[in-house]
């Protein structure tokens, strides 16, 4: 089959549709507040403004990041632009399949000192708004 033929250009439409409905923002609201603690399936969440120090692992929690062709390379590289952030260790969780994303946490190592406050709203601005801190180490 060649790729100009006619199935198979809508079969790549349809798949370019998915990819962009899959990374498209769900519109679910946060349960999350600017200085409190909740707890998921995963971790606990703290939101509390905490400065955190070289040599600390941190995971994030990402919950506007659907899919790992567009929304994980957003986030890695909003990561990788943060000073304090060793970028060779942003890492997303292992994933129940290679296609999607269940698990939306990222783990980090911290080269330098970062705020949380700055790390979120960086995520924020690249419009990952309702990201937080889950755990540190």
């Amino acid at each position: 089959m060649k790729t100009g033929d006619p199935p198979m250009l809508r079969l790549l439409s349809l798949l370019s549709l998915g990819l962009v409905i899959g990374c498209a923002d769900s519109g679910t609201p946060s349960g999350h507040a600017n200085s409190s603690t909740s707890t998921d399936a995963h971790a606990t969440v703290q939101t509390t403004p905490v400065s955190f120090h070289a040599g600390q692992t941190l995971t994030l929690h990402v919950p506007d990041m659907h899919c790992p062709f567009g929304c994980y390379p957003a986030v890695k590289e909003t990561l990788e632009a943060q000073e304090g952030i060793d970028a060779e260790t942003i890492t997303l969780v292992e994933q129940k399949q290679e296609d999607t994303i269940d698990d939306p946490r990222v783990i980090v190592t911290l080269k330098g000192d970062i705020d949380s406050q700055q790390l979120l709203q960086a995520l924020t601005d690249a419009g990952f708004k309702n990201s937080t801190v889950a755990t540190r180490e």
